[in-house]
Parts: C-alpha cells; structure tokens; sequence
C-alpha cells in the first residue's frame, strides 16, 4: 500500500510539473507571437519613416495601438480583448505599455525619418528591453545572432543570455543557423528560440553596415527565457 500511495504522488507531482512546463511554453510563444505583432505594424510604416514622411498621425499611441491589436488577431486568429486567464493578459499589457514607452523613446527620430532611421529590428530590440523592464524576473525576451553578422555588439549571444547552459543551446543553434522554432527546458528554466530570416530591407540595411547577406538566409533569433 505505501508503493502505491508513493507511485500516486509521483505521479501526482510529475503531471504538475508537466503542467507548469507547458504553462510556461505556452506564454514563451505568446511573448514572440505579440512581438511579432508589433512588429508588423513597425514594418508596415518603413516606407514613411525611410522617406522622412512619417506624420505625427502616424504614430499616434491609440492608433498604434489598435493597429497592434489587429496584427495580433490576424496572427492569433483570435481577439486579444478575448483573452481571460491572468498571466496571458499581463503579458499583453506589459507589451502594450512597452510599445508606447518605445514609440515615445524615438518619437523624434521616427518624425525625422531617413533611411535605416528606425528599422524593424531595432523596434523589436528596444520593444523587449522595456518589456523586460515591466515583467521584472519573470521573462527576458532579446534579439541575438552569431557575433560575426551582429550589427551591435551589445546583442552578442553572451551579453544577453546569463544562464550558461542555455546559452550554450543557443551559440549551437546560431552557428549552423537553426532554421526551426525549437522550445526547450533546462535546470528548471524554459526558453523558446524563434529563427529570422533576411528579408530584402534588412539585406540592403545591413549591407550598408558591411555585412553581405542573401535573402532567405538566416538572420539570427528571437530567445524569450522563464523563470516562474
């Protein structure tokens, strides 16, 4: 009877464990999906701030905002105004006050404009260190890539990844340019690592940084650790 009442809580304790990794993976996807939803948004205005067109209009928070919102639902397929459980809707409002806080930031330079004034991949960077900043502990989101195709050095894989084995999951994956969205755990951390790939924009920007690349290769990765 006192095997069986052990393999019970075993059991009992192994399907929490489960339950929480999958919890956390979970969120891990939905901080890149509403990354990414941002970013579109960022991407969609290129034209304008490249030609020093961009209007206050523009960028006005409330419509930037809805224009989020309405990137993540066709990402999504869902309503992020649908969105109930408690975690899920810290993270968007984390992401929500991080956008206006970026979008404030470099306001002046966006209203500027110029070439390469404020490119998608900049956005995306500074979009997670304020997130960071709201989510305290529980989250860190960063752009990296392999040190020889980073335009700042400042997101070298080991400036911004402190947990050395994931880190060392992750310079493997950068140096064969990983091509697959991979979500793992180790020492009771987990971490989603979501490849890019050149897009024409960012081959002719990094070009003019001295960097030769094709479009379609890769182009470094989205790393977002937990540790709830």
């Amino acid at each position: 009877m006192n095997q069986i009442f052990k393999g019970l809580v075993f059991t009992l304790l192994l399907s929490v464990s489960v339950a929480k990794a999958n919890e956390a993976q979970n969120m891990l996807r939905e901080i890149n999906l509403t990354a990414a939803a941002a970013t579109a948004v960022i991407a969609g205005l290129q034209d304008k701030i490249n030609t020093g067109a961009a209007r206050p209009d523009d960028i006005d928070p409330n419509k930037l905002k809805a224009a989020y919102h309405a990137a993540y639902g066709r990402l999504a397929n869902k309503d992020i105004a649908s969105i109930q459980e408690a975690e899920l809707r810290r993270i968007h409002e984390a992401m929500d006050r991080a956008l206006d806080q970026v979008m404030t930031q470099f306001r002046a330079d966006i209203l500027k404009g110029g070439q390469d004034a404020f490119v998608p991949a900049f956005f995306r960077a500074q979009l997670f260190t304020h997130f960071n900043g709201l989510v305290g502990e529980r989250y860190r989101a960063v752009v990296t890539n392999r040190r020889h195709e980073l335009i700042n050095g400042d997101s070298a894989p080991e400036r911004v990844i402190e947990n050395a084995e994931i880190l060392k999951q992750i310079n493997e994956w950068l140096e064969r340019g990983h091509m697959q969205p991979e979500i793992r755990s180790v020492s009771g951390a987990n971490f989603g690592f979501w490849p890019m790939t050149i897009t024409e924009p960012c081959m002719v920007c990094h070009q003019r940084n001295g960097l030769q690349q094709r479009i379609g290769q890769f182009g470094g990765a989205t790393v977002i650790i937990s540790n709830r």
